[in-house]
């Protein structure tokens, strides 16, 4: 079975920025959902900063009655919410049960909060049946960071049996791109063994402890991408794995890179300098750049440089006058990269 790289109705294409997926494990004892029983799920978010919210879905994975009313009330952060679409449907079994995953944009509530880590997905049961919800996932297009990502969001409700294979083509990557396949996975059955890969760089397994088990597997962008296969092995002849979707995403990141050049000059016998040339030749800014001097165990020069562009840079001159006898001194600069610090040293001789 051959399945194409893309889905229209989700990300698909190129984008400024990042998909972030997050998965919340629905609680197995929750089991079948009466009308008019609900379920809160909560889906944690890490914390980032400087964050836009581009796009954002709810996906949610279930076992409903095939050809009967199914309907249910949803509302995420207690703002309710309407569906997207629900993908085709697989049956699964003689009792005509179907496999199915609900879209919702949840755009408009994430944009009010973009930085909030904790949310709330609430389901009630309003139709006339049953329904097992399988899993929840948490899709976010962030432009928070400076990249660009090629994401192809293939879906359906896949339905793997034993020993077969599903081949997902035309997968697009850049050499330098971070690189993943993500889903969710569910089978009646634990303990059997998922194959994903290609010939061309192996294949992982992964054993599927639990019915229902958030996978993501890493890929390296220098192999073939063109084509991945999974594989469900050590299976029994009844059994299978239901992936409701599959997020294969391709991110290049553009990032500042920092250099220093340090040198001494000798002005007077009595005066020296010590001269800082601070450069970004990355191609992303470098945020809240600050210079600090060390000597005899104490900071000497200190200075904030604010942002520095991609290609740009600053020469700073330090004296040397408070630090007669010392041997050497230390230069560290300090800048944010993706919210996080980084810091590079040099230590210069002085004698």
């Amino acid at each position: 079975m051959e399945v194409s790289g893309s889905l229209s109705q989700i990300f698909t294409g190129t984008y400024q920025g990042i998909i972030r997926r997050v998965h919340a494990a629905v609680d197995k004892r929750i089991g079948g959902l009466y009308n008019p029983q609900k379920v809160k799920v909560p889906i944690h978010v890490a914390p980032l900063e400087n964050i836009e919210v581009v796009k954002a879905y709810v996906e949610i994975s279930s076992i409903v009655k095939r050809d009967v009313k199914n309907s249910w009330r949803l509302k995420l952060d207690g703002i309710p919410v309407t569906r997207l679409y629900t993908p085709n449907f697989t049956v699964y079994d003689k009792n005509d049960f179907e496999l199915a995953t609900t879209v919702i944009d949840v755009t408009p509530i994430l944009r009010r909060d973009p930085g909030q880590t904790r949310h709330v997905l609430e389901i009630t049961n309003t139709g006339s049946n049953v329904i097992y919800i399988v899993g929840v996932a948490l899709l976010k297009l962030l432009s928070y960071r400076e990249g660009t990502s090629s994401v192809a969001y293939v879906g359906g409700s896949i339905k793997l049996e034993p020993n077969s294979t599903i081949v997902l083509k035309d997968l697009t990557t850049h050499p330098k791109s971070k690189t993943s396949l993500s889903f969710i996975a569910y089978t009646p059955e634990p303990g059997i063994v998922l194959e994903i890969g290609n010939e061309s760089r192996g294949v992982r397994t992964f054993t599927l402890a639990s019915n229902v088990q958030d996978i993501d597997v890493p890929i390296d962008p220098k192999a073939d991408t063109e084509k991945l296969m999974l594989t469900l092995r050590n299976a029994s002849e009844n059994s299978y794995v239901f992936i409701p979707t599959l997020l294969f995403s391709s991110t290049v990141y553009r990032r500042p890179k920092i250099t220093l050049d340090v040198s001494t000059s000798t002005e007077s016998p009595c005066s020296s300098k010590l001269n800082l040339t601070i450069k970004n030749t990355g191609d992303a800014k470098a945020e809240s750049v600050i210079a600090i001097v060390f000597s005899l165990g104490q900071t000497i020069f200190r200075e904030a440089l604010g942002d520095l562009e991609a290609g740009e840079s600053r020469e700073i001159r330090v004296s040397l006058d408070e630090t007669r006898g010392a041997k050497q001194a230390l230069v560290r600069v300090v800048w944010k990269e993706l919210g996080e610090l980084q810091t590079i040293d040099k230590r210069v001789s002085l004698s």
